[in-house]
C-alpha cells in the first residue's frame, strides 16, 4: 500500500523508472541459481552432492537440472560413485545471490581425470569448455575455438575452460581445431551460433570421441539462464562440386569464367565443369565474369555457399546482371547462384531430380514437371531468397527402380509447354540431375543435364500445313501446330463406306473439345503425336463432335510422315502422308537438315 500511495505522487517517467527497479529487486531474489551440465563419463552410476545432499542429475527433456543454493555459506560440490561412495572430483563454491552458476562436471576417470569446476555468469561473454575426449591423444590435449574467418581464437586443454571469444557470435561460425597441428576437428554452420535465447554470458562445450564431437550451447545469464541445445555442424571432409553456366549477360547468352576455392573453370552458356574438389567443409565464394578482356568494367557476380565435407554438389550461376562492376549495374539478382546437393543412390536404384536454375520473370508462375504421359504433375519451386546458401526448388521424380521417364516442364498451371526431354530409362544406380535454365523471356527456358540427355521438340510450325495421303489421292490433313501449349491441332477430310465426305477435327491434347487451353500439354515424344480424333458434320463445326478414336502421326521429318488410324468400330490402317505446302522453316530445314532435329 505504501508503494502505491509513493507512486501514485511521482511523475509518470519516475513511476516507470520504480517499477523497473522493484522488478530487478524481485529478480535478484529470485538468482543464486546452479545449472548443472554433467558431462563425465563413467560406466557405473554417480551422484552428486550439496554438502552431502544428494542433488537430483536428472533433467527434463533438453533442459539442464538446476537447483536453488540455500545460504551463503561454502559448500562443497562432490561427485560420488554410488556404489560405495568414493569420491571422484570436488570443489567448493561461496555462492553469492546476485550471480547464477554454471557446474561443469567432465572427465573419464582413466585417460582424463574427473573434474568438476563451477563458474559465475558475468558480462557478456563467449567461451568454450573442452570436454572432448580425444581417443589416443594426452590428457591436456588442447583445442582451438576460432571464429569462422579465423580473425580470433582461444584454446582450452581438457576439462578447462577458455579465455572470451572476443568476436561478435551472431554473425559466425565457429570452427574447432587441434592445436597441435591445426586438424579441424568440428566446424559450425555458419551464422547460426548464438541467436537462440537471449543469454548474454554463453559457454559451448566441446564433448563426445573424436569421431563424434558434438558441440552444446549452454546459457547462464540472468535473461536465460537454463537455454541448452546442440549445436548443427557441418560435415568434415573434402567438398566436390560441379559448376553449371544458367546465367548469361546482355541479349544473349554468353561464356563465363568461374572461380571458387581458387579454382576456375570457363564455361558456355547450359555447360557443366568437371568435377572441382574443395579442401575442406565451409563457405566459399563463387564468382561469375562474363565478357572478360572485353569491356571495360569487368561484370562479375559473386556470392557465398556453404557446402559439408564428404558430399558432392552441383552449384548453378542464374544472375543476369552483375552484383559486384564498377559502376554498378541498376538491376541485380539478389540470388545469383543455388547449390543442390548430388546425393548418392542407394544400390541398383534410380535417382532422377529436376532442379531449378531458372531466373524467375517478372510475374512470378507456377512450374509443374509431368514425369511421363501419365503421370500426376509436380509443382517446382524458385528457391526462396531467404535461403541463398541451399536451392530449396527440386522435384524427385523417380528414387527407386529404373524406368523410362518422359520429362517436361509446363507453365500457367499446366497449359503451356516451357520444356521438354527426350523419353529416356536411366541406368541401373546412376543419379540424373537435370536443371531448368533460362527465363522464359529473353532466354527461353531450358532443361539440361550432365547425364547427355537429349532435349525433345515440342510442337515444331515446321510440321504446319495441307498433308496428302499416299494411299487416297483425295484425302488429307491441315495440322495446325500451337507450339506455346506443345499442342497440335488439325482436320481431316476423308470419304466414309458409302462414298459420302466426312470431316473430323483432331487435338493432341486431352483438353475438352475446342477448349482455347490444354489442360496436358507436352504430347509429342520425339516427332510422335497421338491426336484424338472427332466427328464432326461439316467443317469447322464444333456443335455436334462425337469421339471417333485416335490417330497417331510419326514425323520423320517436316515433309513426310505416317499416320496410324484407329477409328472406333474400324480396323486399324496406316496411311503415309506428304506435306503439300511446306513452310519457310521447313524449307530451311530440307536445305540444312543437321539444324533442325
Amino acid at each position: 500500500m505504501i508503494i502505491g500511495m509513493m507512486l501514485r505522487k511521482l511523475p509518470l517517467q519516475l513511476a516507470i523508472m520504480a517499477l523497473a527497479l522493484l522488478a530487478m529487486d524481485q529478480a535478484q531474489a529470485q538468482r543464486g541459481r546452479l545449472v548443472i551440465a554433467d558431462y563425465s563419463v563413467t560406466t557405473t552410476t554417480t551422484q552428486l552432492t550439496i554438502d552431502g545432499v544428494v542433488v537430483n542429475t536428472q533433467p527434463a527433456a533438453g533442459v539442464p537440472p538446476r537447483i536453488q543454493l540455500a545460504g551463503t555459506q561454502l559448500k562443497r560440490i562432490q561427485l560420488l560413485r554410488a556404489s560405495d561412495g568414493s569420491v571422484l572430483a570436488s570443489t567448493t563454491l561461496m555462492p553469492d545471490f546476485a550471480l547464477d552458476y554454471l557446474l561443469l562436471a567432465s572427465g573419464d576417470g582413466q585417460t582424463l581425470p574427473y573434474k568438476l569446476q563451477v563458474e559465475a555468469s558475468v558480462g557478456v561473454r563467449t567461451r568454450l569448455f573442452n570436454a572432448s575426449r580425444l581417443l589416443g591423444e594426452a590428457p591436456e590435449i588442447e583445442v582451438l575455438m576460432e571464429s569462422d574467418d579465423g580473425s580470433t581464437a582461444v584454446r582450452a586443454a581438457a576439462g578447462s575452460l577458455s579465455e572470451s571469444l572476443t568476436a561478435d557470435r551472431v554473425n559466425l561460425g565457429l570452427r574447432f581445431r587441434r592445436a597441435s597441428d591445426g586438424t579441424t576437428l568440428l566446424h559450425l554452420k555458419r551464422a547460426d551460433f548464438g541467436r537462440n535465447g537471449l543469454a548474454r554470458d554463453v559457454l559451448v562445450v566441446l564433448h563426445g570421441t573424436q569421431n563424434e564431437l558434438k558441440a552444446d550451447e549452454i546459457g547462464i545469464s540472468d535473461f536465460n539462464p537454463y537455454v541448452i541445445r546442440s549445436l548443427p555442424s557441418l560435415a568434415l571432409g573434402t567438398v566436390q562440386v560441379k559448376l553449371l553456366n544458367g546465367g548469361a549477360l546482355g541479349s544473349g547468352p554468353a561464356p563465363m569464367d568461374f572461380d571458387i576455392g581458387g579454382q576456375s573453370a570457363r564455361l558456355e552458356y547450359g555447360q557443366f565443369s568437371s568435377t572441382i574438389t574443395l579442401p575442406e567443409q565451409g563457405t566459399y565464394e563463387l564468382c561469375a565474369e562474363a565478357f572478360r578482356g572485353i569491356t571495360q568494367f569487368p561484370l562479375i557476380s559473386c556470392g557465398t555457399l556453404e557446402f559439408e565435407g564428404g558430399k558432392r554438389y552441383l552449384a548453378i550461376s542464374r544472375s543476369f546482371f552483375p552484383n559486384q562492376s564498377n559502376p554498378p549495374p541498376a538491376l541485380l539478382d539478389p540470388l545469383p547462384f543455388l547449390a543442390y546437393e548430388t546425393p548418392d543412390v542407394a544400390g541398383n536404384n534410380t535417382r532422377v531430380r529436376v532442379l531449378y536454375g531458372a531466373v524467375a520473370p517478372r510475374f512470378i508462375e507456377l512450374l509443374s514437371v509431368g514425369a511421363d504421359a501419365g503421370g500426376e504433375p509436380q509443382l517446382l519451386d524458385s528457391p526462396g531468397i531467404a535461403q541463398p546458401a541451399q536451392g530449396s526448388g527440386a522435384v524427385t521424380l523417380l528414387d527407386g527402380a529404373p524406368e523410362r521417364l518422359d520429362i517436361k516442364i509446363s507453365g500457367d498451371y499446366g497449359t503451356r509447354n516451357l520444356a521438354d526431354l527426350a523419353p529416356f530409362t536411366p541406368a541401373p544406380g546412376s543419379a540424373v540431375d537435370a536443371v531448368l535454365i533460362g527465363d522464359g523471356q529473353l532466354f527461353p527456358y531450358r532443361i539440361v543435364s550432365d547425364a547427355a540427355l537429349d532435349e525433345e521438340l515440342v510442337v515444331d510450325s515446321r510440321y504446319g500445313g495441307f498433308w496428302t495421303i499416299d494411299e487416297f489421292a483425295l484425302e488429307g490433313f491441315n495440322l495446325t501446330p500451337m507450339p506455346e501449349q506443345d499442342r497440335l491441332l488439325g482436320t481431316w477430310f476423308k470419304h466414309g463406306a458409302d462414298d459420302r465426305p466426312q470431316w473430323f477435327v483432331m487435338d493432341s491434347c486431352a483438353s475438352d473439345p475446342g477448349s482455347a487451353q490444354c489442360a496436358a500439354p507436352a504430347a509429342f515424344h520425339s516427332g510422335t503425336v497421338l491426336l484424338r480424333v472427332y466427328q464432326t458434320d461439316k467443317p469447322g463445326s464444333v456443335r455436334t463432335l462425337r469421339d471417333a478414336g485416335t490417330l497417331r502421326i510419326e514425323f520423320s521429318d517436316c515433309t513426310t510422315a505416317v499416320a496410324t488410324v484407329n477409328l472406333l468400330g474400324q480396323a486399324s490402317q496406316t496411311l503415309h502422308l506428304s506435306n503439300q505446302t511446306p513452310t519457310a522453316e521447313c524449307k530451311l530445314a530440307q536445305l540444312f537438315p543437321s539444324g533442325w532435329r
